[in-house]
């Protein structure tokens, strides 16, 4: 039997399945599953490297150790879903819902995230290095030793959201809401929050050096023990910087 063939009878029998279904160590590259209500289905193993699942339902889906790089999610209900350990580098999630998904140590890297719903989700030990995360909602998410190195988050919300110990080294997060994050020891270095609004945000024992920070709205931040050495508070002499109740102490600078 032919690979095509193969494939394209794994394709009618996930279409036409009643109850989720247990796929594992199967090869799927390419596959056209546009569309399909997939919801509940168990992927062990499985290669999806540029497959189409534009729009597919893949609600509390579980996907284990697949590798789904290049696979094209856009506008994919994900909700729920677990994608723990899989490797998605430069996959297409646009406009995707990932609320309460758990992406634990998944491969980010490079990948579309813009517009994304990733509320409440688990990205602890994620790679997310230069990946486009442009106006996506991160509300309440985890991402705790995460690597944002070089990512875009701008026009994100982050607002409650955790990134101890996580890298945000030269990530972009201008005109985003951190109401609330906490960025405890976390590496800052070079990001650019230029304004943003991070209300009551902490920052404790964080390396904020060369961070540009311009027109941000730091109101009641916790900033104690902050590497702050050659910040950009102000955008040339009309910069505007709140720090109303702001806590600084052992600050470096």
């Amino acid at each position: 039997m032919s690979y095509e063939v193969r494939k394209k009878l794994m394709v009618a029998s996930l279409k036409n399945s009643i109850k989720p279904v247990d796929v594992e160590r199967a090869i799927m590259d390419g596959i056209d599953l546009s569309g399909f209500n997939l919801s509940g289905i168990v992927l062990e193993g499985v290669y999806l490297g540029n497959a189409k699942l534009e729009r597919a339902n893949l609600t509390a889906a579980v996907f284990v150790n697949c590798y789904l790089k290049g696979a094209h999610l856009k506008g994919a209900i994900l909700s729920k879903a677990m994608l723990k350990n899989s490797d998605m580098e430069s996959a297409d999630l646009s406009h995707a819902d990932l609320e309460d998904a758990n992406l634990h140590g998944a491969i980010l890297s490079k990948a579309k995230l813009d517009c994304c719903n990733l509320t409440g989700a688990n990205l602890t030990s994620a790679q997310l290095i230069d990946a486009n995360l442009q106006g996506a909602r991160l509300v309440g998410a985890k991402c705790d030793l995460t690597d944002f190195h070089g990512a875009n988050l701008s026009f994100t919300d982050c607002s409650g959201a955790q990134f101890l110990k996580a890298s945000l080294c030269s990530a972009m997060m201008e005109h985003s809401i951190g109401n609330e994050a906490t960025f405890e020891e976390t590496n800052l270095r070079h990001i650019r929050l230029a304004h943003s609004s991070l209300e009551k945000a902490v920052f404790t024992n964080s390396d904020l050096f060369y961070a540009d920070m311009h027109y941000a709205n730091l109101k009641g931040v916790n900033m104690k023990d902050v590497d702050m050495r050659n910040i950009y508070f102000c955008k040339r002499k009309y910069g505007v910087l709140n720090l109303l109740i702001a806590s600084m102490r052992g600050i470096k600078y």
